[in-house]
This record gives structure tokens, C-alpha cells and sequence, in this order.
């Protein structure tokens, strides 16, 4: 199992990284998501944790999805194998798992 320093590492490297992408500073960032710049530097160092309502917010704000905050580029492979195991029927526009 994963230390929980390092996945808190990975989910603020991957915040700081939206962040720099959507063009927002530290200071705007942490205004739009209502909380502090100071724990907003700590978050993306890895020296906090997120609760879960700020991580709903941050992913909102920044427009990304959870399972990229949570997997990064991982989480594409891991929906491309349940997808694989999926079959799609146009007719009723269901998805129905593969046996």
C-alpha cells in the first residue's frame, strides 16, 4: 500500500500542474477555491492532505476530473481496460459487460 506522503505528493503535483495549465496563480487559485495560499503551497507539495470537499472543488475550478487528481495518466489506462471488457448496443444505448 502506498504511503499516505506520497499519494498526497502525487494529488498536489497534479493541482499545482492544472493549476499552471489554466493559467492561474497560487493567489487566484486559492480565492476561486475559497482557501488559503498558504495551504494551497502546502498542497501542492504534498505537505497536506485534501479533504473531500475541496477536492470536489479544486477538480470543478480547474476542470479535471477526480480520477486524474487521484491517477494521473494512469487512470486513461485503467478506463481503457474496463472499456475493453465493455460492449456498447446502439439500439438501447446500454453498456453491458463482456463475459
Amino acid at each position: 500500500m502506498r504511503k499516505k506522503q506520497e499519494i498526497n505528493g502525487e494529488i498536489g503535483q497534479r493541482i499545482k500542474a492544472a493549476r499552471e495549465r489554466a493559467g492561474f496563480t497560487q493567489d487566484r487559485l486559492a480565492k476561486l477555491t475559497d482557501v488559503g495560499v498558504p495551504y494551497l503551497a502546502k498542497l501542492e507539495t504534498g505537505k497536506v492532505g485534501i479533504s473531500l470537499p475541496n477536492f470536489i472543488n479544486f477538480c470543478s475550478v480547474l476542470g479535471v476530473s477526480a480520477d486524474y487528481l487521484i491517477w494521473g495518466d494512469r487512470g486513461r489506462v485503467i478506463r481503457q481496460s474496463l472499456w475493453n471488457g465493455c460492449a456498447t448496443y446502439p439500439k438501447d444505448n446500454m453498456i453491458y459487460w463482456r463475459r
